[in-house]
Order: C-alpha cells, then sequence, then structure tokens
C-alpha cells in the first residue's frame, strides 16, 4: 500500500524504515529480498524523488529539513518503535532523524556517513550543481554509471536508474547537493549511540572514503561491515551479501 505522502506500508512485524540515496527512489529497495523476515518495511520518497517527483516542486533546505520532514510522516504511523536503514543520502537523513526521534533504535548507514565533507568534497559538490544546472542529462549519464566499481553487467540497471532519475527536478537535485555539501559532523553522535549503529560500507566505494571510515570506526564499540568488491551500490554487486548482512543485523 502507498500513500500520496510516498510512504508505503506491507505487512506486520518489526518496523524498519528504509530510506533511499541520491538520484534514486523507494524502488531501489526492490532489489533486496526481506520478504521471509518478520519485519514490517516502510518505505518513503525523499522530497522530489520517487512517486514525490509527480507532486509541486517542494525546496530542500538541508539534510535536517528533510529529516524533519521523514518525522512528520512517521508521527501518523504511531510507532512505538523502529529501525532504521539509510543509503547514502538516506544514511545522512537517518543520523539527522535518530536525533529528532528517540524511537529510532538500530541504525544503519548503507554505503553512507557520519562526517562532514571535506573541502575537497564540497568543491565536487558545487561542480555537480554547475553541471546539473547545464545539462541534466550529461550529469546522469556520467555521474550513476561511476557508482559502480564496473558498470559493464549493470548497463540494464543503469538505464533504468537514469530513466528513474529523469523523473527528478534539476533544482531538487542541485538543492540536495548543497544539503549534503553543508550537512553536520555526527561523530559525536555515533560515540554517544555506537552500540546501535551499523556501518556498511564497499571496499571500492570511492564516494564514501572508505579510509576515512577505516579509521573512524577502528576501536569503537560500533559495528564496521567492509564489503568486498563492492562500490556504491552493494544491493546490486553484492546482493545477496547485502541482503544476508542487514537481515542478521535488523533481526539480531
Amino acid at each position: 500500500m502507498e500513500s500520496d505522502d510516498g510512504i508505503q506500508l506491507s505487512k506486520s512485524g518489526r518496523p524498519v524504515l528504509f530510506l533511499h540515496g541520491f538520484l534514486e527512489s523507494s524502488t531501489m529497495w526492490r532489489e533486496l529480498m526481506f520478504s521471509s523476515l518478520d519485519i514490517q518495511p516502510i518505505y518513503i520518497d525523499l522530497t522530489g524523488h520517487g512517486e514525490l517527483s509527480k507532486q509541486p516542486y517542494k525546496q530542500i533546505h538541508s539534510i535536517q529539513h528533510l529529516a524533519e520532514e521523514v518525522f512528520e510522516k512517521l508521527k501518523l504511523l504511531n510507532l512505538e518503535s523502529y529501525d532504521c536503514v539509510g543509503h547514502s543520502l538516506g544514511g545522512y537523513v537517518a543520523l539527522e532523524l535518530a536525533k529528532l526521534d528517540s524511537r529510532l533504535e538500530k541504525l544503519v548507514l548503507f554505503h553512507s556517513n557520519h562526517w562532514s565533507d571535506t573541502e575537497e568534497k564540497k568543491i565536487n559538490r558545487n561542480r555537480v550543481a554547475k553541471i546539473v544546472n547545464s545539462n541534466f542529462n550529461l550529469f546522469l549519464n556520467e555521474a550513476i554509471p561511476n557508482l559502480f566499481n564496473n558498470p559493464k553487467p549493470y548497463s540494464k540497471e543503469i538505464k533504468s536508474i537514469i530513466k528513474e532519475a529523469q523523473s527528478i527536478m534539476p533544482q531538487t537535485v542541485i538543492e540536495c547537493s548543497y544539503a549534503m555539501r553543508d550537512r553536520l559532523d555526527n561523530g559525536d553522535f555515533i560515540l554517544e549511540n555506537s552500540e546501535r549503529c551499523y556501518l556498511v560500507q564497499g571496499a571500492l566505494d570511492k564516494t564514501m572514503q572508505i579510509d576515512i571510515a577505516r579509521k573512524e570506526w577502528k576501536g569503537k564499540k560500533a559495528h564496521f561491515y567492509e564489503i568486498e568488491n563492492c562500490s556504491h551500490m552493494g544491493h546490486f554487486e553484492q546482493k545477496e551479501m547485502i541482503e544476508n548482512l542487514i537481515s542478521k543485523i535488523i533481526t539480531k
């Protein structure tokens, strides 16, 4: 079942919120099969993405702003508690959501992280905004294949992702880039909540700076999983492994 707000509900069991990544929508989670788990998946499209891309334009001010919108939608569900898995941009939103909502228990950052952008990364975000503003389709055709370590075996999937991403307004993509550029460092939050936080990173993921992840999470009580032969799209590149790992995390 799907609401006009982009919330999809099905089944019963432990509620688990799934937040999609940049240039994606809640449809990305179709790649992972959790049908055998006793969970209630909650799929939310972030502002301007997926089903919400069909609605009138709405400005994205910050990652905190996106988290506040998700928080308001979750209030309608009257949940006592829930877990959250956030991919990339969705992980950034999930971190801010965890600070807003005490009902959020386990937090899985899937190809995401808790630190703010480096100066180099901020420059790249600005560059993205300029390219999107001048040639949106060129950006999509360059950026999305680069999320894979080896895009050739996934040409069909990449075409599908690009086609869906074309429904997102360029201004929404620009605002998301700026929001990610300006997001807060949540290192203190991770330290204070380490036992309920999980980081799942691709060993070949250049966008998430795996070397920083190793350094930041080494020796902490938080749970760090480095996935071999995997870049930013683990739900395609290491589908079975990711299915098993996330299933284990949210049912333990």
